[in-house]
């Protein structure tokens, strides 16, 4: 994972270094809707934006989970870890 730091004895290449650092400054240029922030908060923009609503399945099955087991979610530092199970297949993602 890389963190920033310029420690050049662990497996990051200086290429690597600069391609992270590169989307890095990518990412903090764009809002969470991947739009730049020079576009998004351009007034003459104003009602050009869309909006297509789309459901994240695992976000949903997380808030579902919390509906059915309400004093579980409770417990204090509780990750909740999500799987994709299709065809008898888990996909872990954490």
């Amino acid at each position: 994972m890389y963190l920033g730091l310029r420690d050049n004895s662990g497996p990051w290449t200086l290429r690597d270094r600069a391609l992270a650092e590169g989307l890095s400054a990518y990412q903090a240029g764009r809002n969470q809707y991947g739009i730049p922030y020079s576009e998004a908060f351009d007034g003459e923009n104003n009602g050009a934006f869309t909006v297509t609503p789309r459901i994240d399945q695992s976000i949903a099955a997380i808030e579902q989970w919390r509906i059915d087991y309400p004093d579980q979610a409770k417990e204090r530092g509780l990750v909740l870890m999500v799987s994709l199970e299709t065809d008898n297949t888990v996909i872990e993602v954490e």
